[in-house]
């Protein structure tokens, strides 16, 4: 009877969502972003994501920071990314900043130089300390690794860094992160400049230096600590519309921030913070108190219908289940701790590890997220959730009351 239950519910979702969303998407336009070889990468982990919820073709290219202001000046494309601040003749373009990222030195593993000030990485890129054993390290010709100019981070590490002196016309010049990272470690005694984030990507390890005993991390970065950093900016010639925008919002929605901030860029949301579990917490009394609690209709503009979820036990395991709105499929949270966050208020931390179906509701299989909780209203049957892994999503209100005496014996 349950099961059925179940599915009846699901039909109602679907039969209301095709009424509700006729024209779901464009068509016959592929949105096209290019430029900074530092952003694409985090372009196209947010265009994964993006694209289960969304229909609509998305293609992330390279090219670099002015190639990519170049194109969407032109219309070539319809969002630039930048890794640089936009130049005085740029500023007429709309820009919004997703993130801030960090740039890192980096050398090879072995190299025993760890630590660094910014006179002397200024020093080495204009040739005038040549040797690793002036710093402290073995006796070896330092060899400069360098981007190309027009580069975001060859822009960022010029403003930063260089203090209006040339780097070397020796330097050795590539084109991206990843060929700067990849030669730093397969040399011992080179040095170059990448993005933070990308600092354990790759097979092989490099290793970030100290700038003035501050290490290059996130967290130095948020504080200010960490002084090399720069924006990541999308552009266009004007604001944008239909796809395109809907992409942006996605980008700087808290899902968006989130993925960003797990990928190790800096964005300025405090919810990105991970999960904290107080060993003290009785979740358990509380989810017995939540159990059959339902929410049928999730909303993002009033209009909407996308599926629903419940708080229920299966298999002896509190949880939180999701049905997928296509009715083939769905995501079970185990519930595995939380804390209080105030009198009637906490956070629930719930471990996605099943998806089956298109995996809709959980973007990021086998992962913990937690979900803000308030209950001050749970004595007049209402409780209230934010969910904050899917922008579809923002707070709503369950209730044990909502499908009458059938919502409390919603039970696996």
């Amino acid at each position: 009877m349950k099961k059925y239950l179940l599915k009846a519910l699901a039909l109602a979702a679907i039969a209301a969502l095709a009424v509700l969303l006729p024209g779901c998407g464009q068509s016959g336009h592929t949105v096209i972003i290019a430029g900074s070889t530092s952003v694409q990468p985090y372009a196209e982990i947010l265009e994964e994501a993006f694209a289960r919820l969304h229909d609509g073709e998305i293609d992330v290219q390279g090219g670099g920071s002015s190639a990519g202001i170049t194109a969407a000046e032109s219309g070539t494309a319809d969002i630039g990314m930048s890794s640089r601040a936009l130049k005085e003749a740029e500023q007429g373009l709309w820009c919004v900043e997703i993130a801030k990222d960090g740039l890192a030195v980096i050398v090879h593993p072995l190299n025993p130089v760890a630590d660094l000030s910014l006179e002397e990485i200024r020093a080495i890129y204009c040739e005038e300390i040549t040797n690793w054993r002036q710093l402290g390290g073995r006796d070896a010709k330092i060899h400069i690794i360098t981007r190309e100019d027009g580069s975001g981070s060859r822009s960022a590490f010029e403003d930063l860094v260089m203090g209006g002196k040339e780097i070397s016309h020796r330097a050795i010049v590539q084109a991206s992160n990843g060929a700067v990272r990849l030669l730093v470690s397969d040399d011992r005694d080179a040095i170059g400049f990448i993005s933070l984030g990308l600092v354990e990507e790759g097979e092989k390890p490099v290793k970030a230096l100290r700038l003035g005993g501050v290490a290059a991390t996130r967290e130095n970065v948020v504080s200010g600590a960490y002084t090399l950093f720069r924006p990541f900016l999308f552009v266009a010639r004007e604001k944008p519309t239909g796809l395109a925008m809907d992409f942006i919002e996605f980008t700087l929605s808290a899902e968006g921030r989130r993925i960003l901030t797990a990928e190790g860029l800096v964005t300025e949301d405090a919810a990105t913070t991970p999960a904290v579990i107080d060993p003290d917490f009785d979740y358990l009394a509380l989810f017995r108190r939540l159990e059959g609690y339902w929410n049928t209709v999730f909303e993002d503009d009033g209009t909407r219908i996308y599926g629903f979820t419940s708080f229920i036990y299966r298999d002896g395991k509190p949880g939180l289940y999701c049905g997928v709105w296509d009715g083939e499929g769905s995501d079970f949270g185990e519930l595995i701790g939380g804390r209080n966050t105030g009198e009637n208020t906490a956070e629930l931390v719930f471990w996605f590890a099943e998806i089956t179906g298109d995996g809709l509701w959980s973007p990021r299989p086998e992962r913990t997220e937690a979900l803000s909780l308030d209950f001050g209203g749970l004595d007049e049957g209402k409780i209230e959730i934010r969910l904050p892994w899917n922008t579809v999503w923002t707070t709503h209100t369950y209730s044990a009351a909502t499908f009458g005496e059938a919502g409390p014996e919603i039970h696996f």
